[in-house]
């Protein structure tokens, strides 16, 4: 896995280094969940959701909207409920359905892999969330 930034790590690199105008490059983390490479990096928050993570790889580029959640009886997860082309969102993102699967293998595998506020540093095993639920309306 390589990041941009900090230390980059030698990765033959598929996905160009996404431009946004609304993300600093430099903070822009490469992952490999075994579906093609992506990049992510936290993008800000919002008062109704934790954070905000742009998400790009070879064929998108978007914003999406996560919680990370805990109870005692349903344990520690991570909510992601909605998508957009915009940071602050106003503009709802669509992903085709042939594409869904692996895009919420990838994210599932950020949050299962990366710390929730801190997407360059590895996640310690025992702030592993039990389970990563989409929520959000990405159909067409």
């Amino acid at each position: 896995m390589g990041q941009l930034g900090e230390s980059v790590v030698e990765v033959a690199q598929v996905v160009p280094v996404p431009s946004n105008p609304e993300i600093d490059s430099a903070k822009l983390v490469l992952l490999d969940a075994g579906f093609g490479e992506f990049f992510v990096c936290r993008a800000g928050a919002r008062r109704e959701v934790m954070s905000i993570v742009f998400y790009a790889d070879e064929a998108e580029q978007f914003f999406f909207f996560a919680n990370a959640l805990h109870s005692p009886e349903a344990g520690r997860w991570v909510e992601v409920c909605a998508a957009d082309r915009l940071r602050l969102g106003g503009a709802p993102y669509k992903i085709s359905a042939p594409r869904r699967a692996t895009i919420e293998n990838n994210v599932t595998y950020l949050f299962r892999e990366r710390a929730f506020l801190r997407l360059s540093e590895p996640l310690s095993p025992a702030d592993r969330p039990d389970r990563v639920v989409f929520t959000w309306k990405i159909g067409p």
